[in-house]
């Protein structure tokens, strides 16, 4: 991926939107995948399941950023209180329920060897381009 500069708003979100499907496909897709299959010894059974799954979690993924956003300011237990009930649900079905929490070392390891690779260290920095052209363009540079 090419450095842009000051490169054209729609080349920026060009960019940014291939380096998304680069890092799903690359990054995401196969750690999510490995840590459903480890963690609860689950794999999805053919594309369409893969597919399925890969959809709820963006899906996920995108709620909580959203909810972050619209919770930075305020004085709210939206975290603590979803972390407690996943920590709860994980445990009810046999699970430990610091799987999730970004200090654990299985989190740790894997960001530390996709860090050393330059196509992914490149596709994150042109998403975050992308991201932060999308933030600027919004009203008052806030996102919605």
């Amino acid at each position: 991926m090419a450095d842009t500069g000051a490169a054209d708003p729609r080349a920026i979100e060009h960019e940014a939107m291939q380096a998304q499907a680069y890092l799903t496909r690359e990054v995401f897709a196969p750690f999510f995948f490995e840590k459903l299959a480890k963690d609860y010894g689950f794999a999805p059974r053919d594309e369409e399941d893969a597919q399925r799954l890969l959809r709820m979690g963006m899906a996920l993924v995108q709620a909580e950023a959203g909810e972050r956003v619209k919770k930075a300011s305020a004085d709210s237990r939206f975290y603590a209180d979803a972390e407690q009930h996943l920590a709860q649900a994980m445990q009810a079905c046999g699970h430990p329920a610091d799987l999730l929490l970004p200090g654990s070392g299985y989190a740790k390891e894997a960001a530390g060897k996709l860090a050393q690779v330059d196509t992914i260290v490149e596709a994150v920095l042109a998403h975050q381009r992308g991201l932060q052209q999308a933030v600027s363009a919004q009203p008052n540079g806030a996102a919605a």
